[in-house]
C-alpha cells in the first residue's frame, strides 16, 4: 500500500474568488431551508405547548403587565428631594 503527501496545493487567486463566490451562493437556498424548517417546528411547538402556557397563566401575567402605571419617557417623572442631612 503507497501513502500519498499533499504538499501544495496551487489554485489561481481568481479561481478560489469563484470557489468561495459559489459556496456563498450555494448556502443562501440551505439557509432559507433551515429558515422554514425552524418556523415549522416553532408553530408545532406552539400548537403542541399553547394550551399549557395558557394553562399557566401567562396571559392573565401579561395583562397585569399592561395595567401597571408606568410613565412613558415623553412624560418624564419626578424624583423625590434629598433630604438635607447637615443637621442645621
Amino acid at each position: 500500500m503507497n501513502e500519498t503527501t499533499i504538499t501544495d496545493v496551487r489554485i489561481p487567486f481568481g479561481r478560489m474568488v469563484a470557489i468561495i463566490l459559489k459556496w456563498m451562493l450555494a448556502s443562501i437556498p440551505a439557509i432559507l431551508l433551515l429558515y422554514a424548517v425552524m418556523a415549522v417546528i416553532s408553530i408545532l411547538m406552539l400548537v403542541l405547548f399553547g394550551g399549557a402556557i395558557a394553562a399557566f397563566g401567562l396571559p392573565e401575567a401579561l395583562e397585569s403587565l399592561e395595567n401597571l402605571n408606568v410613565p412613558s419617557p415623553d412624560e418624564g417623572f419626578d424624583l423625590p428631594a434629598a433630604e438635607d442631612s447637615s443637621g442645621s
